[in-house]
């Protein structure tokens, strides 16, 4: 043998690493030359036991026919040493002050035994288990059986007694079974068939006999007496998923729904395109009304796709292939996609035609080809008097207090102008200004045709 290891052929075919990690004890019962070693392999072929020092720390070989014997547990001293600190450490933390020195004199009173197993409230400290459940229990609502009928996505429990969407919007973790330790939100819980629906799927079935139990999120809320029947989670008040019809803004039985009420009051219908080549300037739609005309001159907005938050005018609408078209003026920028979204919003075109069609508009009458003839209309006229009237001067009109008037009493004809003189004035006259004045009314170019042109007789 060597120092750090002995062959034995009787031990030859033992079974493989049979003494790994036993004490083997060289001269036993010799109190001078005994030693022990833990072995570390064992080669069952040869039947070397290789220890883990040497014998005595030399590396000198053992003697053959050096008795042996091999040990299957033992305690070294560093082990007892070092089991001896833990044990007065637990000592340690037993003693306690005298007035507890009675309730608290085993470790069990400390943490507990297997008969704290009851739901306990938070505040019971009789000992840590009793203590530790309770704050656990304080963040769990209920706990319960899984009966059969139970699945992926549901947990039926016939024990449960509460009402219609009770649960909803809580949290349920099972505890065991294939799903143990998954956590899944509770969508929905249908009193009538005990069901407690979740989303997404446990990754495996719950089955007859699993335990689980619901977790309190904040979830619940503290309502009016007068609504703790119908509104008694969050999700009763604010909302949830499946809030997502149109509903009418008067319906408030959820925030959700008063919002999504007053918003749909603005819009007459969501649909979306259903056209295997739609165009910029129309496509087929899966509306479903019949009627002609129906949408006619209100405002189409689309919520995706590549004209997402354009809206244009409805030109006309076609209740047979359910199909919107639009004006060549007013079409879209891109050609939409097949399945994109879209909202019809009343809008002031569909009020002007109204309105126009009110003031005797002829059927189909267009709004825009009426203000095209309109601003011809006028264009036509002002040109028109521009050119017959635009030779007219009007001049001042402008009189002083008249010192002398002459009457023309002669017969039409080319005629002098009258002359005044100072001798024609009466006697007791002053002259302090002389001014000669010709009043005017109208004086016209000489292309004038008309009686009394310039250039003709006066």
């Amino acid at each position: 043998m060597t120092g750090d290891s002995f062959i034995d052929a009787a031990l030859i075919g033992a079974g493989a690493n049979s003494f790994v990690s036993m004490l083997a004890v060289v001269y036993p019962g010799q109190p001078q030359l005994v030693d022990s070693m833990d072995i570390t392999t064992f080669n069952n072929v040869t039947g070397e036991v290789t220890l883990s020092t040497a014998y005595k720390g030399v590396a000198a070989a053992i003697p053959a026919g050096v008795p042996y014997k091999i040990v299957t547990f033992r305690f070294v001293p560093a082990e007892v040493a070092a089991l001896t600190a833990l044990v007065n450490a637990i000592e340690a933390k037993l003693d306690l002050p005298g007035v507890d020195s009675a309730l608290v004199a085993t470790i069990a009173q400390v943490i507990g035994n297997k008969a704290s197993t009851a739901i306990y409230a938070k505040d019971d400290v009789s000992d840590i288990i009793r203590y530790l459940k309770g704050l656990m229990d304080s963040q769990i609502t209920a706990s319960g059986v899984a009966d059969l009928g139970s699945g992926v996505g549901l947990i039926r429990d016939a024990a449960r007694t509460e009402i219609d969407d009770w649960w909803n919007g809580q949290t349920v973790l099972m505890l065991t079974g294939g799903a143990a330790f998954q956590k899944r939100p509770i969508t929905d819980f249908l009193a009538a068939s005990d069901d407690i629906i979740v989303a997404p799927d446990f990754d495996a079935a719950v089955a007859a006999g699993d335990i689980y139990v619901i977790l309190a999120h904040y979830n619940m809320i503290v309502p009016r007496a007068a609504d703790d029947v119908a509104n008694a989670l969050t999700s009763q008040v604010i909302g949830r998923k499946d809030d997502t019809a149109l509903y009418a803004a008067a319906v408030n039985a959820t925030l959700m729904r008063y919002v999504k009420g007053l918003i749909t009051a603005g819009i007459a219908i969501q649909s979306t395109v259903n056209d295997g080549a739609p165009a910029a300037a129309d496509f087929d739609t899966n509306l479903t009304e019949a009627t002609d005309d129906h949408y006619n001159g209100m405002l189409l907005m689309f919520l995706d796709g590549p004209n997402a938050g354009q809206g244009h005018v409805i030109n006309d609408y076609g209740g047979g292939a359910k199909n919107v078209s639009f004006s060549a003026e007013d079409i879209w920028t891109d050609v939409p996609v097949n399945g994109n979204s879209f909202v019809i919003l009343p809008s002031i075109g569909n009020m002007a035609k109204a309105i126009y069609a009110r003031l005797g508009a002829p059927a189909g009458a267009s709004i825009a080809a009426d203000l095209v003839t309109i601003a011809a209309y006028l264009d036509t006229e002002i040109a028109a008097i521009i050119t017959s009237q635009g030779g007219m001067l009007f001049t001042m009109d402008f009189w002083s207090l008249p010192q002398e008037e002459v009457a023309l009493t002669v017969a039409a004809g080319d005629k002098a102008l009258p002359s005044v003189t100072v001798a024609d004035l009466p006697g007791t006259a002053t002259i302090v200004r002389a001014i000669a004045m010709f009043k005017f009314r109208m004086v016209e170019n000489h292309t004038y045709a008309g009686v009394n042109s310039l250039d003709g007789a006066q």
